[in-house]
């Protein structure tokens, strides 16, 4: 027989945090924040990329002419696409904290 306890053998709890978690949590954080994050950049996206485009179209259209009307969407999307690239790195920033 070894030395070893029964408790040592078998992995049963001895108290100690693992190796690596100075407080004994979990590895990696639960679905809650991801997801929550993602349902934000869907939202924002549904907004930005089709509401507003919409409503442009719709107004720019009894007001200016076709070309300044496109290049004022386009102009409003590629402003938003950089929004939005920005926000996603701002958010994966807050999940190594």
């Amino acid at each position: 027989m070894s030395s070893n306890s029964r408790d040592e053998r078998v992995g049963a709890p001895t108290g100690l945090p693992e190796v690596g978690r100075p407080n004994g949590g979990s590895a990696a954080p639960g679905w809650g924040s991801g997801l929550s994050r993602a349902a934000l950049l869907l939202a924002v996206s549904f907004v930005g990329f089709l509401l507003i485009p919409n409503r442009l179209v719709a107004y720019l259209s009894l007001h200016v002419a076709p070309r300044a009307r496109d290049a004022l969407v386009l102009l409003w999307v590629a402003l938003f696409f950089v929004f939005m690239g920005w926000l996603f790195v701002r958010l994966q920033r807050g999940m190594e904290k």
